[in-house]
């Protein structure tokens, strides 16, 4: 995989950003964006009703995102420009 410009990153949450929705394939690279260390252990489920899901691969990375959860949720609201009510991890 090659890697991105941060100019086509930035770019992409833009545009991103100024659509009225996001689909889960959005969501998932606002979620790589953000939580890159934990994305090879994490993925986005759905966001509905303000809540965002999120499949966790261990139990170690479940008590690390559920600890960084606010962090989390302000670095992914700044991102989308979307109010985030919560986010429901839970292991698979």
């Amino acid at each position: 995989m090659k890697p991105k410009k941060v100019s086509d990153i930035l770019q992409d949450a833009l545009s991103l950003k100024q659509e009225g929705s996001l689909r889960n394939e959005d969501w998932e690279k606002i979620w790589a964006q953000v939580c890159h260390e934990a994305r090879p252990f994490s993925y986005v489920s759905c966001f509905k009703d303000g809540q965002l899901f999120v499949t966790v691969k261990n139990s170690a990375w479940l008590m690390e995102l559920k600890k960084r959860k606010q962090e989390i949720i302000k670095l992914l609201e700044d991102k989308t420009g979307k109010k985030i009510k919560d986010i429901k991890f839970c292991r698979w």
